[in-house]
């Protein structure tokens, strides 16, 4: 999937060096690299920015007194481009992202992708 110019590192770098990715703008990378690939991931504390509206699920949560924010995508940030997401080989197993994802005031967590295995990532 390296032929995909979303995935391409060029791309993607530019996104973090202008800082149109960043903690400040909302999305806050979080890539993960396994042997023989690599997924995309920003957390987000909030959604601006994304094609997937999902403002009312933060509002039905945050009117039941939890918590939507922060959350994990595999996105390309200000895309409404299909494609993959997963750069190399098809066949993964589990990952793990770690880090504080909550920032000030909050507690420390670690952060588990879904375990995904026996399907193909395209």
């Amino acid at each position: 999937m390296s032929d995909y110019p979303f995935l391409n590192d060029a791309f993607l770098g530019a996104l973090e060096e202008t800082g149109a990715v960043s903690m400040r703008s909302g999305w806050q990378p979080r890539h993960q690299s396994l042997e023989g690939g690599w997924l995309p991931l920003y957390l987000r504390h909030q959604s601006r920015g994304e094609y997937v509206f999902d403002f009312s699920w933060a509002d039905a949560y945050q009117r039941h007194g939890l918590a939507y924010y922060p959350k994990l995508v595999t996105a390309i940030p200000y895309t409404p481009v299909t494609g993959p997401r997963w750069r190399g080989a098809p066949d993964i197993g589990e990952f793990v992202v770690a880090g504080d994802p909550g920032g000030p005031g909050r507690n420390p967590r670690q952060w588990l992708a879904p375990v995904i295995s026996g399907c193909r990532l395209s």
